[in-house]
């Protein structure tokens, strides 16, 4: 073999063995973020990875945002200051308006419920929590105002949600209110009854699904009001036709009123509890279930009778009775600080109730009753026979009352299907129902 053939061969083999310096790919990591928030101006994310706004400052709801973007067991620190939601439009679930919504992991830490306070500024609720190990901390949660499924503060639909020395005051949950029923049009016919008002269910927290822990929290001054009873509609008028000669007029009835919605119930002016819900050294003071006012009635359909024929002793058709609806029910009232239809353990540290009420609304007001007016006699013929005789009217009657809301559960109300377990003392004090 030549030399030069016995070099390749040996270069050859040396390449074979030689490792080969190429990078490596390694697969993508996320890495838990701490966002700083440094500005208590309500702003949207422009950068989903850091969390900054326009002006390249971090609000809490651009850091909310960013989190949800990259989940990953996230933290955001809030400073002291108010930090107050002033993009107005509910109903919308990407943070960009209204409440904040949290999708994953996420830990909020506040300088005290004294020094951090988180403003719902009465727009939308404040928190909605989808899914996601969350804890809360440190905080007011304040003014929140939910007005279609409930949790004026909070609105758990499947977190593992932990609350630890977090105060929420002043929160609404507002039922919407019955439509009203639509009059009958001229005739017989009778008007549409009102629609039912809508339940307003958890002031503060509406804990829907999901698990929610509370540790030496106080819930104060919240409330869940149902939405009004819608009026009933009028009865339609009717008017008789005039009798031919000799004939008498056509008797004929109003339309009937219709009867008013009820109104929706008040359940939790506190928390509304569907779910799991552990309870430890809380204070409920001064929470208010209110249920909603009941619709009125409508009023009866007036009623003409027809004239008596001309030309003979003609005898004039009554007018009719027109019946008005009855007013709603008044909605029912349950639970002033906790309405339980899930699981609650009250462990650790005893809570107190203090002050918290439950206050079943008025019922609606009966429909007035129609008036009916007898038609005109017939006239007499030239030969000298008499006239007919007018006929009598009869006046409707007015519709019942709706009967007031119940009032249940000033405190506490506990649904029979449902368990409250306490393994501490609880203290009841000057709650109403």
């Amino acid at each position: 073999m030549s030399v030069f053939a016995r070099r390749q061969k040996r270069n050859d083999r040396r390449k074979a063995n030689r490792p080969c310096m190429g990078l490596e790919l390694l697969e993508s990591r996320c890495t838990p973020s701490t966002f700083r928030v440094n500005t208590t101006l309500d702003t949207v994310a422009v950068n989903l990875k850091t969390g900054q706004d326009a002006s390249g400052h971090i609000s809490l709801r651009s850091a909310i945002m960013a989190a949800n973007a990259n989940p990953n067991s996230d933290t955001i620190d809030l400073p002291t200051g108010t930090f107050t939601l002033t993009f107005p439009g509910g109903n919308e679930d990407s943070d960009a308006t209204g409440d904040l919504d949290i999708r994953g992991n996420l830990t909020i830490k506040g300088k005290g419920a004294g020094a951090t306070i988180i403003n719902g500024n009465n727009l939308d609720r404040v928190f909605e929590i989808f899914s996601g190990k969350v804890t809360i901390s440190g905080v007011t949660i304040e003014n929140g105002l939910a007005t279609d499924t409930g949790g004026g503060g909070i609105l758990n639909e499947g977190g593992t949600v932990t609350l630890s020395s977090v105060t929420l005051s002043n929160n609404q949950a507002q039922g919407f209110d019955g439509a009203d029923g639509e009059s009958a049009p001229p005739g017989t016919g009778d008007g549409v009854s009102g629609g039912g008002g809508n339940s307003g269910e958890g002031g503060a927290i509406l804990n829907e699904a999901g698990s929610l822990a509370i540790t030496n929290c106080t819930i104060a001054n919240n409330e869940a009001v149902g939405g009004k009873g819608g009026k009933g509609g009028d009865g339609g008028a009717a008017v008789g036709a005039s009798g031919k000669a000799g004939a008498n007029g056509q008797s004929v009835t109003g339309g009937n009123g219709g009867s008013g919605g009820d109104g929706g119930g008040g359940e939790g002016g506190g928390i509304f509890n569907g779910a799991v819900l552990t309870i430890s050294g809380t204070t409920f003071s001064l929470n208010s279930a209110v249920g909603g006012l009941g619709g009125a009635g409508g009023n009866g359909g007036d009623a003409q009778g027809g004239d008596g024929g001309a030309e003979t002793v003609g005898v004039t058709g009554n007018g009719g009775d027109g019946t008005s609806g009855n007013g709603g029910a008044g909605g029912t009232a349950e639970g002033g600080g906790l309405y339980n239809i899930g699981s609650v353990n009250f462990s650790g540290t005893a809570s107190t109730f203090f002050g918290n009420g439950a206050i079943g609304y008025f019922g609606g007001k009966g429909g007035a009753g129609a008036t009916g007016t007898g038609g005109i006699g017939g006239n007499g013929a030239s030969a000298g026979e008499y006239g007919g005789d007018g006929g009598n009217g009869y006046d409707g009657s007015g519709g019942a009352g709706g009967a007031s809301g119940d009032s249940l559960g000033g405190g506490i109300f506990n649904d029979e299907r449902d368990s409250i377990v306490s393994t501490v003392a609880l203290t009841f004090n000057s709650n109403l129902a």
